[in-house]
C-alpha cells in the first residue's frame, strides 16, 4: 500500500492511497480525511495510580492553544512539575521528578478516562486514572 497526507497542522488530515492488485483482488485507489481529536485537560481533574511502584497523583492542564500541555503533581509523596505537548491522545512531558530527569511519554483513552504513561525506553511505569 502507498499513501500521502496534508495537514494543515491544526485539525485536517487529506490523504490519497494506492493498494496493487494482489492474490487475485483488483487494485484499489481511494482519499481519506481525518480530524485532529481536540483533547483538552483542566486542571482540576485529578489523575492518581502508580507509577513503577510508586504512588502517583498528576493534574494535566492544557495549554490554551492545545498543544501545550503541563503536569504538577506528586510522586512517592514528592512534588512535580513537567511542561511539554500533546497531540492528539498522546502526549510528551520532560522535567525532573524526585531529583531524576525524565521524559514520559502518554496515551490517554478518552472512553475511560486514562492515561498510560511510558518512559523514554518505551517501558510502562504505570496507569493513572
Amino acid at each position: 500500500m502507498t499513501a500521502s497526507a496534508t495537514t494543515d497542522g491544526t485539525s485536517t488530515l487529506d490523504g490519497t492511497y494506492t493498494l496493487p492488485a494482489a492474490c487475485g483482488f483488483p487494485a484499489e485507489q481511494g482519499t481519506f480525511q481525518g480530524f485532529k481529536d481536540s483533547a483538552k485537560f483542566s486542571s482540576v481533574d485529578t489523575y492518581s495510580g502508580t507509577l513503577q511502584g510508586n504512588p502517583a497523583v498528576v493534574h494535566f492542564a492544557s495549554g490554551s492553544a492545545g498543544y501545550g500541555l503541563s503536569a504538577a503533581g506528586s510522586y512517592n509523596g514528592a512534588p512535580f512539575a513537567l511542561s511539554g505537548s500533546t497531540t492528539g491522545m498522546s502526549l510528551t512531558l520532560t522535567g525532573t521528578v524526585s531529583g531524576q530527569a525524565v521524559t514520559w511519554f502518554g496515551l490517554y483513552d478518552s472512553t475511560y478516562n486514562t492515561f498510560r504513561i511510558y518512559d523514554s525506553g518505551a517501558n510502562l511505569l504505570g496507569d493513572l486514572r
